[in-house]
């Protein structure tokens, strides 16, 4: 008889199949098997007399695949359980167990960190049992967002009729409407930039101010730059020559934030795409996981990198990864995201990849390699001028070793440095002072949102996509070219919760739940000490919103009502859609209905990119659109979507 491996996702499994052979079948339960339960007390699926024991249960698809796991372990000898190497993993990986009735003490449980017969092989061989401490971590996660999920958004649903709120995008939320904020209510400064051309041994060169009088403050006084000006005379001597060495360290290699945020950046791609490629990439072999907040690399990668730097760049190109204090908040359970072998160049995969998968290895493949090269040098030399109390200065650089930035692909600034040398004379033809305005902050991006996450310690990898995600599909905030924006029911329910529920949009408050699920996960306390502590904080909260609340006034349109003359305001009908109505009501029943909001749907995934569609209606028909802009893809809304799974 042959042994069954159980996987989480459909897209391992022909690769999985490859590597461990014919002895071997693979199935997948398509992500989790069960679901917390809406029954119970407050509806929240947990025995709370019985220590809050979560309530699991099954729809339809997931007790197809159950029973499918069952019929299966009737034919197979062994059941192994191969899910991903998280906490989220684990806890499929005991659902599974839990339903084939295995004991948890069969030391059944592989884990893996890429699909290469190296990795596979060697978690075949270093099985163990099933982490229940992890476990138990998972299962506080999914009570606790449902503890703070359904208290929360039933408590300002009631004030204002919001949509929801979260344990991690509650305070996410909040970030971005304090940045948008400060965006609003940017006032504009004005200042001066003193400009300087001219030569020096008649060749061409703009001078950068430094200071006068000593002082290197932004000069915003029109009355001093104009001085500055005045007191610039036609001839500014060399007052001395530096030359230094400079040298950059090379980046360390992506973590699931660093990732997201490059890869947004440089692509303009949504980050739920860079995770659903980065997933393709995963399960077809070629990079480590890809949810992981480390950048250390395995001593048996590093050697075979180095080898490979030597052999195909010289030795004197070898370097070595640069050390990185271990952030409070990381887990350190992965390696960094890497190629999972060396000698899969990109070039190598053209072909075989899609143009999104080969974007994306080549920035993974280039920054590992990168890393564990030398850095690049540069001659720095730094040109000072000065003359009446105002220093300039000129700067050139030249590449004396490339070093990392061979992988770069572009000019390394090879130019030849002037012979520049004190007491040479810089000849004025132009000055100036040019009038500016500052700037306001652009609006967050993307991958600015996920950096904030990380540093702040809201959420971990696996949910950072996510929440983001979440919060565009409560239209809480639109994400486009501009940068993430929060809506006015955005901002409304931001207000709301930070007036009557500050404590649950403070980051210190998410950051210390996510230590906490960290803890159980180590042995350092229980599920029933964070999950009872936390379930009566919620309800002391809620209690005091409903003590101190009102019912917050809708917000007057400027139109006015045609039938009576009363302000028409804003309002939201039983399916949350907004429209406007007389202010008057009930003696007046005026209704007027609003243009149609494009309302994406997160769990309807596009099959060309793996982005959200959103739902729109056209001129022939409802229609589904990807919100990825570079996709493009679109369907009619007769198709019907399937409930996506974890991929």
């Amino acid at each position: 008889m042959k042994n069954l491996v159980v996987i989480e996702s459909p897209g391992k499994i022909e690769k999985i199949k490859s590597i461990l052979g014919s002895d071997y079948d693979v199935i997948n339960t398509n992500g989790h098997i069960c679901d917390l339960a809406n029954s119970g007390e407050r509806g929240l699926g947990l025995d709370l007399k019985n220590d809050y024991r979560p309530i699991f249960i099954s729809d339809a698809s997931e007790q197809k695949i159950i029973n499918d796991l069952l019929k299966a372990k009737k034919t197979h000898k062994e059941v192994i359980l191969a899910t991903d190497d998280d906490r989220e993993g684990e806890a499929i990986a005991y659902h599974v167990a839990q339903a084939l009735s295995l004991p948890l003490t069969d030391k059944n449980r592989v884990v893996y960190e890429a699909i290469t017969e190296e990795e596979i092989l060697k978690g075949m061989n270093n099985r163990r049992s099933i982490d229940m401490d992890l476990v138990a971590s998972q299962e506080a996660r999914r009570v606790l967002d449902k503890i703070l999920g359904f208290g929360l958004s039933n408590s300002i649903r009631r004030i204002n009729k919001a949509e929801s709120a979260g344990r991690v995008q509650s305070p996410v939320l909040k970030l971005i409407c304090d940045h948008d904020k400060e965006i609003k209510d940017f006032v504009p400064t004005t200042y001066y930039v003193i400009k300087v051309s001219g030569t020096i041994n008649s060749v061409p060169y703009d001078l950068t101010f430094d200071s006068y009088k000593g002082s290197k403050e932004r000069i915003t006084d029109e009355a001093l730059a104009a001085e500055i000006t005045s007191k610039t005379p036609l001839e500014i001597p060399v007052l001395d020559v530096k030359t230094s060495i400079s040298t950059a360290k090379p980046r360390l290699p992506f973590e699931t934030s660093s990732l997201q945020k490059e890869a947004s950046s440089r692509y303009g791609w949504r980050v739920g795409t860079v995770m659903t490629t980065a997933q393709h990439l995963y399960e077809k072999g070629y990079i480590t996981y890809m949810r992981t907040d480390s950048v250390r690399l395995s001593d048996s990668f590093v050697d075979s990198a180095t080898s490979y730097i030597g052999g195909v760049y010289g030795k004197e190109y070898i370097g070595s990864l640069h050390s990185k204090k271990k952030g409070e908040h990381d887990q350190d359970a992965h390696e960094g995201i890497r190629p999972s072998n060396i000698k899969s160049t990109p070039e190598s995969l053209a072909g075989k990849l899609d143009s999104y998968e080969q974007k994306l290895y080549e920035l993974i493949y280039n920054r590992t390699l990168q890393a564990l090269m030398k850095p690049k040098e540069e001659r720095v030399e730094l040109i000072n001028l000065g003359v009446n109390d105002i220093l300039f200065h000129l700067e050139f650089r030249k590449t004396i070793f490339d070093g990392a930035s061979i992988l770069d692909k572009k000019d390394n600034g090879n130019e030849n440095i002037p012979e520049i040398k004190k007491g040479d004379i810089f000849l004025v033809t132009a000055k100036d002072a040019e009038e500016k305005q500052t700037e306001p902050p652009k609006h967050y991006s993307e991958g600015d949102v996920i950096s904030l996450m990380r540093d702040k310690g809201i959420g971990r990898p696996s949910t950072y996509a996510q929440t983001i995600g979440t919060l565009v599909k409560r239209n809480y905030v639109t994400s486009n070219s501009d940068g993430i924006i929060s809506t006015e029911k955005g901002q409304q329910t931001s207000a709301i919760l930070t007036k009557y529920f500050p404590q649950y949009v403070d980051t210190d408050y998410t950051k210390k739940m996510e230590d906490d699920l960290d803890a159980i996960g180590s042995k350092q306390t229980t599920y029933i000490e964070v999950v009872s502590r936390a379930d009566k904080e919620v309800l002391n909260a809620i209690e005091y919103a409903k003590e101190h609340a009102y019912k917050e006034p809708d917000k007057v349109s400027d139109e006015t009502c045609p039938l009576c003359g009363a302000p028409l305001v804003y309002k939201y009908n039983k399916n949350k859609e907004k429209f406007l109505g007389c202010s008057n009501f009930p003696a007046c029943k005026f209704t007027k209905s609003l243009p149609d909001e494009e309302k994406v749907i997160d769990n309807h995934k596009c099959p060309k990119c793996g982005s959200p569609m959103a739902f729109k209606k056209g001129q022939y028909g409802d229609y589904y659109k990807c919100t990825n802009p570079e996709c493009g893809y679109n369907q009619s809304a007769k198709k019907k979507y399937h409930k996506s799974k974890k991929s």
